[in-house]
């Protein structure tokens, strides 16, 4: 019944072929032997672009997307066995472990503590955790990035305001005026 719904399946080409086969078994083989290709130069492409893949411009987010889809595409070539044992525990282990250093390699120069604390950690941690600790690191140096050009800004912003101003027996004074901005003068240390 398998081997009926095979054979008219395939195109009349196929079918002549495998016409005087008996099992479903044989068909698949005769058919793997006749269309499967050598992954070779696939795999080859993958290792290649995981090698030289780096976050450059990229956000961190990016970065680890672009990384983690060759390496999704990879493990469809290169099947890690399963079984119940446990005896592939390590090697999966090994493979997490040269994922989470790639994707640690990477990154840029900006990224070099969080890189030598993050190798430190025992055990070693998933690249999924990996990805978070560094996301997290990214947007840390965001907001303290924006943080230091908000101070940077500041005065600039307030120039035209303190053009008009005297500073008196370190006061802030408005011209005609009296202490007007000195606590806010105080919060930007400028007295």
């Amino acid at each position: 019944m398998v081997v009926t719904w095979l054979q008219n399946a395939m195109s009349l080409e196929l079918k002549n072929n495998v016409v005087y086969v008996e099992t479903a078994h044989a068909i698949w083989l005769e058919l793997e032997q006749r269309f499967a290709q050598n992954n070779g130069r696939r795999i080859y492409e993958l290792k290649q672009s995981i090698h030289s893949l780096t976050r450059g411009d990229d956000s961190v987010s990016l970065y680890f997307s672009k990384l983690k889809s060759l390496f999704d595409e990879l493990l469809n070539f290169e099947i890690i066995p399963s079984c119940a044992c446990g005896a592939m525990q390590p090697v999966i282990a090994n493979q997490q472990r040269d994922w989470m250093m790639k994707f640690l390699m990477g990154l840029n120069d900006s990224f070099t503590n969080i890189k030598a604390q993050i190798i430190l950690l025992k055990p070693i941690p998933t690249l999924s955790k990996v990805y978070a600790l560094v996301q997290q690191e990214e947007k840390h140096k965001q907001i303290s990035t924006s943080s230091h050009s908000l101070h940077d800004t500041l005065p600039w912003l307030l120039n035209p305001i303190f053009q008009q101003t005297d500073i008196v027996q370190n006061s802030l004074v408005l011209k005609g005026e009296k202490n007007l901005f000195a606590p806010f003068a105080k919060f930007l240390s400028i007295l």
